[in-house]
């Protein structure tokens, strides 16, 4: 569905956007009028219609495109960004103290900024090539 595809491309785009340019060491640079990019509402919602928007475009690829691995990087970099800002929304709102795997820990959390650059890249390469097999 083109819906998908449209949400997709326009997550995938703000979630690289995200995880590069808006992390906590910039935060100081940033204007007023990107500091909705802080807000944890934001993040949480971003993160929920990311993991949503990622499991329909397993389901439901473009026309024309193979059925499940059609769309499979682009909504497995919506999976991974909605999961990341699932989990940094968790370890914000929690009172509770909590540990996580090391590997899941080096990936979503200390290799964001590398994550992000995949999804951004996935975002772009996706709005140019609708159809390529895994793109």
């Amino acid at each position: 569905m083109l819906q998908f595809y449209f949400l997709a491309v326009l997550l995938n785009f703000l979630m690289g956007i995200l995880f590069v340019f808006a992390d906590d060491k910039s935060k100081e640079t940033f204007s007023a009028q990107a500091a909705f990019f802080y807000n944890k509402t934001f993040r949480l919602t971003v993160g929920i219609l990311a993991c949503i928007t990622g499991i329909f475009k397993i389901l439901s690829p473009i026309r024309g495109d193979a059925a499940v691995v059609g769309d499979l990087i682009p909504a497995l970099g919506a999976l991974c960004g909605g999961f990341c800002l699932l989990l940094d929304y968790y370890s914000q709102s929690t009172t509770m103290s909590f540990s996580t795997n090391p590997t899941i820990e080096k990936i979503f959390i200390t290799g964001r900024r590398y994550l992000g650059i995949a999804i951004f890249a996935s975002a772009f390469l996706h709005f140019l090539f609708p159809t390529v097999l895994f793109l």
